[in-house]
């Protein structure tokens, strides 16, 4: 285990945390404040650091690392919201944050592809209730970011190849838009403003 460090912290009824670790220099911490939240971290060998901070009630937060040097990043406050992550292999990077209610997001790194996500970002941030982002990353230097800022609106990501860049940007309600990038050195900038847009790339 090695510098393995673990902190859980929970204040409220019938939260859930449950850690597995391996690490070389490991490091999770967990932070649950509310009721009935849950917070899931499976961590593998080399430099992984994990952080889930969840206030409100009815959060669900799982993360899931194989990882050479991988981070993770989960700041949830609000009820019913839920993070899935799934990593695999060199230094893929998550953060994610969600403020309000009933908001999912989903980010897979080679896994989902079967390739090994080398050097993969992402950064998710939603405010409001209702909203939905998946990011699928397998292939070389990939960086997905989304924002949305509203309520029930709708992103997916799916890259493939090498050094492919997703930028989405959604302001209002009810808006959904879909990237896919295959190949090498794409660029997609999607913004929305308004309401029950539908946009691809």
């Amino acid at each position: 285990a090695a510098d393995s460090d673990v902190t859980v912290d929970q204040d409220g009824k019938r939260n859930y945390a449950n850690v597995g670790q391996l690490t070389v220099l490991g490091s999770v911490n967990v932070k649950q404040d509310g009721n009935r939240n849950s917070a899931t971290v499976g961590q593998a060998g080399a430099g992984v650091l994990v952080n889930v901070d969840q206030k409100g009630d009815d959060n669900l937060a799982n993360t899931q690392e194989v990882a050479a040097l991988a981070t993770v990043t989960v700041d949830q406050d609000g009820d019913r919201n839920q993070s899935h992550v799934g990593q695999l292999g060199y230094t893929a990077a998550v953060a994610i944050k969600q403020q309000g209610d009933d908001n999912y997001s989903s980010v897979a790194q080679s896994s989902a592809l079967d390739l090994d996500a080398q050097f993969s970002i992402v950064g998710v941030t939603q405010i409001g209730d209702g909203n939905a982002s998946a990011v699928v990353q397998g292939g070389l230097d990939q960086q997905a970011y989304v924002t949305q800022l509203g309520d029930g609106n709708g992103s997916s990501v799916q890259q493939v190849g090498e050094n492919n860049l997703a930028l989405v940007g959604q302001t209002g309600d009810g808006n959904g838009s879909i990237i896919e990038q295959g190949g090498l050195g794409n660029y997609a900038r999607l913004t929305v403003i308004g309401d029950l847009n539908q946009s691809a790339i």
